[in-house]
């Protein structure tokens, strides 16, 4: 008992008082006793991915609460001491000496009031090949199949007690058609409906120029023949062009109208060359390149369909004006280089023609034709049909639109169509002469997809130096980030074929689409002078961006460049996505070459939305894994995409791949 009394005859004493205590400690009646363990602990065997719980025996004796501890940790494992529960899944194979200790709560922290059991956890590594998330952010693992195929082999992904979505790759490297094989051992998933249900009254389209501009780009006759001794040719005279001048031209259509005279047919009939009279409505000059508009004359006018003056003066402006570096002739040319220049090819036009360009406005197809670069043959079925000069054509409707009188220059206005259409061809014209004239190549689907390409990041990085329009991306060319959504743009239309083959043509809109997505994963990871390098040297599609990747000191393969690419597309909604997988800074991707500097806006594919006749697709298309089971060999070239889902815990495959198939696991946060 505890009690105080206050002295007697200090009461009234100044100063501080004074208590006087006494303590009384009473004998326990409990005794003090040590906790054990009366079933010791077996020895545990797991399989790094397997999911664990196992309840640790109770303890008996000690006094009061209590107290369980395990050392040291295992990893992907957690113990809980007041369930004595050891949970979770095993990330790390390893063999762990484990200690498993309990204390009771009384003052006594002798050894005596402590036990021990000793017992191991051994996590051994899955048959076949494992991945281990790290449990928070972005991760990509790469199934790589080299000499020997993947041959039924088990694969593993531990995601432990992460939640995150998980997607799968598959990336064919070659030029064969290859069939893998995935199936799903842990879960069974569910399908994956790739569209799905729109009001399409809602929606507003944005357009970009492939909506509106007829057949695009078409080359005919590309390759060139000897036409004999080169006496046979004929050059005509060259005079200086001004307006009002006159010409009829020769130019080749797929669908001739009724306004032009139909005068020779081409590759058996399905082509055709017509006969334009065109007067020249406008030239300019910046002292040592001339840039010459010619229109049909059945187009020229006030009606509502006509051009006019003042879009005959936009394209000029955009294309040529005095000084450096303030043009698209000075932008294109930085990048791409000279549109002519010195050859041997006697049946050619001379190097000097190199200073001139001529456009041509009329209703046939918007193109660069090469015929036009040849000397005219009178008995020869391409080359009599000659225009003898660098020239390319425009469809009036990139101009003129359904706009009539209201036709106006302005950065959202129709006229933003002209510098994406002018670069576009211009592309084509110089593309010509560095590849098929200076280094003598042929002609062939390798060609045509990837000048379609360079042609497409063209138009990408001219929207902002013209500063008209939205370019392919549809995003406004002053804006760098990648824009609101939903986009209706060109992209919309590549997320939904983002499995047909990259190293293809056959002129489809879908084919731009592809071709520019892959151009503008190029130009935004390896900069615009890898274009310069691959447009210069003396190879042609895959091997020419290989070859270019070389030189500026990147030893990957177009196979590599692929797979890459395919997770870019995976990672675009993620600003901070790493080199090379990033389409997305959330601002520019600034490039200097010909000492120019280029800015190209961010991409967000998720971003994007295409409509069907029924249905919409939001953002890159995915396959479940029943689907991907029913689609037959894989085309060369080509990526394909499938959404496994939010997952936790562990993810268990079984994978078949030949050589040259790639598989990539994305996880997502």
């Amino acid at each position: 008992g505890i009690h105080s009394t206050l002295p007697l005859g200090l009461s009234n004493r100044p100063g501080p008082p004074q208590h006087t205590f006494i303590i009384t400690i009473l004998a326990s009646d409990t005794p003090d006793t040590a906790p054990r363990f009366t079933d010791a602990v077996d020895d545990q065997t797991y399989t790094v991915g397997d999911t664990v719980t196992v309840v640790l025996p109770l303890a008996t004796g000690g006094n009061g609460t209590l107290s369980y501890s395990l050392e040291p940790p295992v990893p992907g494992l957690l113990f809980d001491s007041d369930t004595r529960t050891l949970s979770g899944v095993p990330t790390i194979a390893d063999t762990y000496h484990m200690t498993y200790q309990v204390v009771d709560a009384d003052d006594n922290i002798a050894d005596s009031d402590v036990a021990n059991s000793a017992f191991d956890i051994t996590i051994l590594n899955p048959e076949g090949i494992l991945s281990t998330y790290r449990g928070s952010g972005d991760q990509i693992f790469f199934l790589n199949p080299t000499e020997e195929p993947i041959d039924g082999a088990l694969y593993t992904l531990v995601l432990a007690n992460a939640s995150a979505q998980v997607y799968l790759i598959t990336t064919n490297t070659t030029v064969d058609a290859l069939a893998p094989r995935i199936e799903r051992l842990d879960t069974t998933e569910a399908a994956i409906a790739p569209m799905a249900g729109a009001d399409h009254k809602s929606r507003s389209v944005s357009v970009s120029m492939l909506n509106r501009a007829t057949p695009h780009g078409i080359q005919y006759d590309l390759p060139r023949h000897a036409l004999g001794d080169s006496g046979t040719y004929s050059l005509q005279p060259r005079r200086a062009v001004s307006v009002d001048d006159r010409f009829t031209f020769h130019n080749v259509t797929s669908d001739p109208t009724e306004e032009y005279e139909v005068v020779g047919t081409l590759n058996n009939g399905r082509s055709y060359f017509v006969a334009i009279p065109a007067t020249a409505r406008k030239v300019v000059t910046d002292g040592t390149m001339t840039f010459a508009v010619w229109v049909a004359d059945e187009i020229w006018g006030s009606c509502s369909q006509c051009v006019r003056q003042e879009m005959v003066d936009a394209a000029a402006n955009r294309f040529l004006r005095p000084g450096s570096g303030n043009d698209i002739h000075d932008w294109v040319t930085a990048i791409f280089g000279d549109p002519w220049g010195p050859h041997d090819v006697p049946e050619l036009i001379h190097a000097e023609y190199a200073d001139e360009i001529h456009l041509l406005v009329a209703t046939t197809e918007s193109n660069f034709n090469p015929v036009h670069n040849r000397r005219r043959v009178p008995d020869h079925n391409v080359s009599r049909f000659s225009n003898e000069r660098l020239m390319f054509t425009m469809h009036p409707g990139l101009l003129v639109h359904a706009d009539g009188p209201t036709w106006e220059v302005t950065d959202r206005g129709p006229s933003w169509f002209i510098g994406s259409a002018l670069a576009h061809e211009y592309q084509h014209i110089i593309h010509y002469y560095q590849k098929l004239v200076r280094h003598q190549m042929e002609f062939g689907p390798d060609y045509q997809w990837f000048q379609e390409m360079c042609s497409m990041v063209v138009e990408d990085l001219i929207a902002d130096k013209v500063m008209l329009g939205d370019g392919p991306r549809q995003v406004a060319y002053d804006d760098p980030t990648a824009g609101p959504t939903p986009n209706y743009g060109l992209l919309a239309l590549y997320n939904y074929h983002n499995d047909w083959q990259a190293s293809t043509w056959a002129g489809l809109r879908t084919h731009y689409a592809i071709n520019y997505a892959l151009g503008a994963y190029l130009a935004r990871t390896y900069g615009l002078s890898l274009f310069r390098d691959m447009v210069q040297n003396d190879q042609s599609g895959i091997y020419a961006i290989e070859a270019a990747l070389r030189t500026q000191g990147h030893t990957m393969s177009f196979g590599e460049v692929l797979q890459d690419w395919a997770v870019a597309n995976l990672l675009s909604d993620n600003p901070s996505a790493p080199h090379p997988h990033r389409y997305n800074s959330g601002t520019w991707f600034t490039s200097q070459v010909g000492g120019e500097t280029f800015r190209l806006g961010s991409i967000n594919l998720f971003n994007y939305r295409y409509y069907g006749e029924n249905d919409y697709l939001d953002g890159p298309r995915f396959y479940s894994l029943s689907q991907f089971a029913g689609m037959g060999p894989q085309p060369p070239h080509s990526n394909r995409y499938i959404a496994l889902g939010r997952d936790s815990g562990t993810v268990r495959l079984r994978v078949t791949a030949a050589p040259g198939n790639r598989i990539t696991v994305v996880v997502k946060e």
